[in-house]
């Protein structure tokens, strides 16, 4: 999403995303079969002592090249500004946004670089709300790092990507009804809460309660959750006040390492039905890395990256 590198050479079908960091390689291949449904090739995770020649031994045995790769920024490496969409021409869209965030970027406008997603609001009808968009920005050098250190890996990147479209991806393939859904995945240090429609993303929040403060004081888990719940409700209030012509339909929960009872401490506290993210009946047979808790928490953000699907902007 966040950026599009030279590489066009003929891949294998579907996206490859890729983690690379001190403590593990993580893989996830996914492609779309005949009838449209989501298939996972490969996934795994191996250990890893922040080496690139450790990643490069694992990308060469598992024939990484054949594949499109993305990878995902994580939380402190970029920004997700929420702004009012320029009344510009298409081709001027990018100066003008530019433009207009300059002074809430951490670094120099000219040393980021910037994606934007629109938020649709067509049916809205005559309450149709202020058009807005997300602007992502992210410093070049540090764009930059993240495609070295894949290539010393001999990993080439097609595509950067950031968790909230990653759980836009996600949502959607679960979601197939008429209304908006929200996913809510917990990462060791945060909650990434976020709101699509129609395969778009519109609403998306992080929430300071991770599963590191879970698993670490279980005698206060009740109190913990308690917490998200109250989080999770103030925000669906916030997305119906801002676009009350979306009903929001269904809150998925993400794989859980830790944090059981959850799913059902939320369905009993929210006014919106809650379960758990179906990703068997998603992406069916699941590669052995899948399967369990632990390994569907750790890879569930690849598992959305790798969801991507290409459409052309006119």
């Amino acid at each position: 999403m966040l950026s599009i590198f030279g590489n066009r050479a003929r891949k294998q079908p579907g996206w490859l995303a890729v983690s690379v960091d001190a403590e593990a390689i993580r893989f996830v291949h996914v492609q779309r079969t005949a009838s449209g449904r989501a298939s996972v090739g490969i996934a795994g995770e191996r250990g890893a002592s922040g080496d690139p020649a450790e990643a490069k031994r694992l990308a060469r045995e598992l024939d990484f090249g054949r594949y499109r790769c993305t990878t995902l920024l994580a939380r402190d490496e970029y920004q997700m500004i929420l702004t009012e969409a320029p009344n510009v021409p298409r081709d001027e869209l990018r100066a003008a946004i530019r433009w207009r965030v300059k002074d809430l970027l951490r670094c120099h406008p000219d040393d980021a670089m910037l994606d934007v997603l629109d938020i649709p609001t067509s049916g809205a009808g005559e309450a149709r709300p202020v058009r807005q968009m997300f602007v992502v920005a992210a410093e070049n050098t540090l764009v930059q790092a993240h495609v070295d250190r894949f290539s010393a890996a001999g990993i080439a990147l097609s595509v950067i990507d950031i968790p909230e479209t990653a759980q836009r991806n996600l949502a959607t393939a679960a979601h197939r009804e008429e209304s908006a859904v929200a996913l809510v995945h917990m990462l060791a240090n945060g909650t990434l809460v976020t709101v699509s429609y129609r395969g778009e993303l519109y609403f998306a929040r992080w929430l300071d309660v991770g599963a590191d403060q879970l698993s670490a004081a279980p005698h206060a888990s009740d109190a913990l959750m308690e917490r998200i719940a109250l989080e999770l409700q103030r925000s669906f209030d916030h997305f119906e006040r801002q676009y009350g012509f979306v009903g929001l339909g269904r809150l998925f929960v993400g794989p859980l390492a830790s944090g059981d009872g959850l799913v059902e401490h939320l369905a009993q506290n929210l006014g919106v039905p809650v379960e758990a993210y179906p990703i068997v009946d998603v992406f069916g047979d699941l590669p052995e890395a899948l399967r369990t808790r632990d390994g569907a928490a750790r890879l569930f953000h690849l598992l959305g990256a790798a969801l991507r699907e290409e459409t052309k902007v006119p």
